[in-house]
């Protein structure tokens, strides 16, 4: 440990006596008292400490599923993928992907054909691809934060609610949530993850912090910069400018098609520097706030700027805030209806409180002779049309589960996945279909949820969300705790909560297709430990004014690395580029008895419509 992390974390600590003592002692605690001994594991080196409850084992990519698409890529498991036997087992569907993709692919295929059969094949231990949460139980509190899905949006209009899943699924058409226990109210609370981020100001108080060349004193917080128009930042007035312009400027909402192809046609920063004169700090800035790579992405793609927006009293957007929600958990809620509403007893009740909180009956899932089935960690290696693809019957599906290898027959296909594992596991794909997913570029992302026993610190500070420029990291926050049926909602500056940072990787200095590789390198290469560390020292470094102390006030660390978490589309992506066809629209048409659920989209009721796409793709095969 350098001697700054040191004074950071309190003088005498070192790293080893920090994390014995503190952080993975408390793991064990949480995990019923199993000894530090067995936390320092090959794979708690990379898992790290997953949290309680169903979501334990299945934090972001652990090191099972990173290992199972590696051999996937490196074609690891050879000749004896063709030479699995034929099991005699078949279905009518076989969805691939366990996310809101594949279950939304279940749910419409469970709507269309009550009588038909189908399997979700899912190579995570517990299903919800990114809508999971971290769960821990501190001081005799359940809380948990969401690990990457995380926000929806309460439909408005009767238009938005016919057309909503929520609807459909049986959710409540209203959510209540927790009041300040103190019964103070000069600071403001987001009622979701990431508002902040795109409501500012309008959604919670902020607070930023500059250091460095930064602030006219060191570690300096400022709330609310955007509130005056920056006037109280402490940036040169020629930085502010630069700022202002491009949150001014109308990306947001549904510009003319002429518009979005012109903007599609061309990089962002392109964009930001030739008609709206920014400046590289600026850019950087914006960069590191959409959670992507670099500036290098479809200008198209980055019309909506989190952090510079503006939003006028009674807009749209202003307007949004208000319906822009999160549950404790996430989105992991959103799919346990799914499940519910597919498999009736993946859960016991029927209530909101039942579905978001009861363990879940994974025997249910998978049982023998069910019309609708979910086989969680089972790895698709293997997806072939039995014969020539345009005459074929049936498809062939060969997966890995605990070890063994065996083979599924359908009549049909949906690949709810993403494009990095369809190329390699369609066999039969055309080369110009492979070359279409070849430019689906990703970039990874590390969310972290921080279980507090308390938030005096922030309460002191006078802010619930804060953002930072320099350091680990660039944003986190805490939220107004929704009320899920009877569940106690602890909110009180001395009682526990969850404070989710967000964590980019990103290499915008090299080209666009070469950076997602590089960051995943580091993603995957940086030991639990290391990301901890990191953590733990910014954490003292921006909050040690509030009091903060990171040996008193964390009771838990559960890290999430999402290696493919954000698509970097480049331009041409969404509309095509010197007479080409868009890649977005190739990608998603139906190969034979095989649909894709590709949407280009990080939302998850667009995924999920996706999914509801590519199974009415296959209604000439069902």
């Amino acid at each position: 440990m350098s001697g700054d992390d040191r004074s950071d974390l309190g003088a005498g600590i070192t790293r080893r006596d920090f994390v014995n003592t503190t952080l993975i002692g408390t793991g064990a605690a949480l995990l019923h008292g199993c000894a530090p001994e067995r936390v320092r594991s090959a794979e708690v080196d990379w898992n790290g400490f997953g949290g309680v409850g169903d979501y334990r084992n299945s934090n972001g990519n652990t090191r099972q599923v990173a290992d199972a698409a590696h051999a996937i890529r490196d074609k690891s498991f050879g000749d004896r993928v063709s030479k699995v036997p034929a099991s005699g087992e078949s279905y009518d569907l076989v969805i691939i992907g366990g996310g809101f993709n594949g279950l939304g692919a279940l749910h419409e295929f469970r709507k269309r054909y009550p009588n038909g059969t189908c399997l979700l094949l899912d190579n995570q231990a517990v299903f919800g691809g990114y809508a999971k949460p971290n769960e821990f139980d501190v001081s005799g509190f359940r809380i948990a934060g969401p690990q990457a899905s995380l926000n929806f949006v309460l439909p408005g209009t009767a238009k938005e609610r016919a057309d909503s899943y929520l609807e459909e699924l049986g959710l409540p058409q209203g959510f209540r949530f927790a009041d300040r226990e103190d019964g103070q109210n000069a600071i403001r609370f987001a009622r979701s993850t990431s508002a902040p981020l795109y409501m500012g100001e309008q959604s919670a108080t902020m607070g930023y912090f500059f250091e460095g060349g930064q602030a006219s004193r060191q570690g300096q917080w400022v709330k609310d910069i955007w509130d005056g128009d920056l006037a109280r930042a402490p940036w040169p007035d020629s930085l502010k400018t630069s700022f202002l312009a491009i949150r001014d400027r109308k990306l947001r909402g549904k510009p003319d098609p002429t518009e979005s192809a012109r903007l599609d046609g061309m990089t962002f920063a392109d964009f930001a520097v030739r008609e709206l004169g920014a400046t590289p700090e600026v850019l950087k800035f914006i960069t590191q706030g959409m959670c992507v790579t670099g500036p290098q992405i479809s200008a198209y793609a980055a019309r909506s700027l989190p952090g510079v927006d503006r939003h006028p009293a009674g807009s749209v957007g202003a307007k949004l805030a208000d319906r822009f929600v999160s549950f404790p958990a996430g989105n992991a809620v959103l799919a346990r209806y799914f499940v519910k509403a597919a498999i009736p007893d993946a859960f016991a009740g029927s209530d909101l409180r039942s579905i978001a909180d009861a363990p879940i009956d994974f025997a249910a899932l998978d049982r023998s002779g069910a019309k609708a089935r979910i086989r969680l960690g089972s790895t698709a290696l293997r997806v072939a049309h039995v014969g020539d693809p345009l005459r074929s019957e049936g498809v062939d599906i060969v997966y890995e589960r605990g070890g063994k290898l065996a083979r599924v027959r359908s009549k049909g296909v949906v690949l709810g996945i993403g494009s990095w594992v369809a190329k390699h596991i369609v066999a039969d794909l055309p080369t110009v279909r492979r070359a279409v997913l070849d430019q689906f570029l990703y970039a990874p992302m590390l969310m972290i949820n921080v279980a507090l026993r308390n938030w005096r610190f922030l309460d002191k500070l006078g802010f619930s969300a804060a953002r930072w420029f320099d350091g680990f990291g660039f944003y986190c926050n805490i939220r107004q705790p929704m009320l899920i049926g009877g569940r106690a909602a602890p909110f009180h500056p001395d009682k526990p909560i969850v404070m989710t940072f967000y964590v980019p990787i990103q290499k915008p200095d090299l080209p666009l297709e070469a950076q997602g590789p590089a960051a995943r390198t580091d993603l995957y290469a940086t030991p639990y430990a290391d990301y901890e560390r990191q953590l733990v020292a910014q954490m003292q470094r921006m909050f040690g004014s509030g009091g903060f102390d990171a040996r008193r006030d964390i009771a838990g660390i559960v890290l999430n690395r999402w290696g493919h978490a954000f698509v970097t589309p480049p331009p041409g992506f969404f509309f095509g580029k010197d007479g080409a066809p868009a890649p977005l629209k190739l990608a998603a048409e139906p190969w034979g008895r095989m649909a894709f659920g590709q949407s280009g989209l990080d939302d998850w009721s667009g995924a999920a419509r996706a999914g509801r796409r590519a199974v009415t793709e296959l209604a000439h095969a069902l």
